[in-house]
């Protein structure tokens, strides 16, 4: 795992790229990962080709991915490899995709506190909206009224990788999964340094629970 300090060092310094420019932000990083990583001058075809696979990341994810390409590359990476660094699973590996379908199914059914415990998956707001609930006359209410929900279902692989992810036990697999970001109940921070932490914990979690998967 990256050192967390030099990881923050990092961070900063792409940060620094939008701060400056944002329009170019993405490029001003691309050449500076080239230069360091002893890449040759990089031609303005191949900058065309970098920009266009890596810019729909958001701010957050470019950072996150050259922070790391910094630290774990030993060489220039393709575009492929940036993409995976920010979090984003690659879309051309379908084991890949799968686990994260079923890693969001998990979080689904693990709302609220921290604690590894998986509940019924709620129907959706029949009346209003989550924040805002109403009743069938349009009169705001306490609790919402939903549609009939669903038990929570877990296939036999995604069982198995959780024990897997767990060291032989599925509850400490569970766990694992309790720690990721999206349940969280801490108030969001505005902080951007927060923000690419948690991204980062995601990633982590995510590559684990994949690495966990693809092996059973």
């Amino acid at each position: 795992m990256a050192n967390p300090a030099l990881a923050t060092k990092t961070q900063q310094l792409f940060e620094g790229f939008f701060r400056t420019n944002p329009k170019t932000a993405l490029e001003q990083s691309i050449r500076f990962l080239a230069e360091i990583q002893g890449r040759a001058p990089l031609t303005d075809q191949a900058i065309f080709g970098y920009v266009a696979a890596l810019d729909p990341l958001t701010r957050e994810e470019t950072v996150l991915a050259f922070s790391r390409a910094l630290e774990e590359c030993r060489f220039f990476p393709p575009p492929a490899t940036l993409r995976e660094f920010s979090g984003r699973a690659a879309d051309g590996d379908p084991i890949a995709r799968e686990a994260k379908e079923r890693l969001l199914h998990l979080l689904a059914g693990m709302r609220g506190p921290h604690g590894p415990m998986l509940r019924p998956i709620p129907g959706s707001v029949r009346f209003g909206t989550e924040e805002c609930p109403r009743d069938e006359a349009g009169r705001v209410t306490d609790v919402p009224i939903r549609e009939p929900g669903q038990q929570f279902w877990m296939d036999e692989r995604t069982t198995r990788a959780l024990v897997r992810l767990g060291w032989g036990n599925k509850e400490r697999g569970l766990a694992v999964i309790a720690e990721h970001p999206a349940l969280n109940r801490q108030p969001e921070a505005t902080d951007g340094q927060y923000r690419v932490n948690q991204l980062r914990a995601a990633d982590e979690i995510l590559k684990r629970f994949v690495e966990a998967y693809r092996e059973v």
